[in-house]
């Protein structure tokens, strides 16, 4: 996860699902939004990953890990697909004695590790819009529980909110049960700086906390704070 100072990608083939027509490519494998600015917006919108068939024109959702790096806003983030890829990264950047994680920390940046594109999209968000993705996913288990209490049918296991910004600048939450869209709620900032609050002084700096933040970490801030 160092950063590159070129944008690396790859050729391979792709099948059109809806043709069987055979074409190229490309798979971003490192994605630095200095040497390609085109693909900051690329990314958010997810049309990085759209293979477009040249026989019929149709799109097909392609799916894979890459690094992104962003030098500007000092962000990184490595979306992973493969489990124990994800488990060593992991271990890496959570080894204090690791020269990599030194390096990185050391250029500024603030490190991320995501299992999906919709993690992706989360947190990209979150700190476009230049939040704490620890406190967002406080905020997001307070959401769930009332959700929950008003549409039992979101299930708390197979379910996630995506954090997003809308055309006039509102910050929401869109829900997803079963991978479905699930309809939206806005996000009470209010709430969330009150949350803000809550954690003060029980929290590291963001550059220098676990790479891996989600639900799980999200219950576990709420347990350090219940021992405060």
């Amino acid at each position: 996860m160092e950063e590159q100072k070129i944008t690396d990608k790859v050729q391979t083939k792709i099948t059109c699902p809806n043709c069987g027509k055979q074409a190229d490519f490309d798979m971003w494998l490192s994605v630095n939004t200095q040497t390609h600015p085109e693909l900051k917006q690329a990314v958010r919108d997810r049309s990085a990953f759209v293979f477009t068939c040249p026989g019929c024109g149709s799109q097909t959702p392609v799916d894979y890990g890459f690094l992104y790096q962003d030098p500007e806003e000092g962000v990184m983030i490595q979306y992973v697909t493969d489990d124990a890829q994800a488990e060593k990264l992991h271990e890496m950047l959570t080894d204090p004695d690791s020269k990599r994680l030194l390096n990185i920390r050391n250029a500024g940046y603030l490190i991320r590790i995501v299992r999906s594109a919709n993690e992706l999209a989360d947190k990209l968000a979150i700190f476009d819009a230049q939040l704490d993705d620890r406190i967002v996913e406080v905020y997001k288990l307070s959401a769930l529980a009332t959700i929950r209490k008003e549409r039992p049918e979101f299930d708390p296991v197979d379910s996630e909110f995506v954090f997003y910004t809308d055309e006039k600048g509102h910050h929401r939450l869109q829900m997803v049960n079963h991978g479905e869209p699930f309809g939206s709620i806005a996000v009470n900032m209010d709430a969330y700086h009150a949350m803000e609050n809550d954690f003060i002084g029980l929290l590291t700096d963001m550059q220098h906390d676990d790479p891996l933040i989600n639900r799980q970490s999200a219950i576990e801030l709420m347990k350090i704070l219940g021992d405060r």
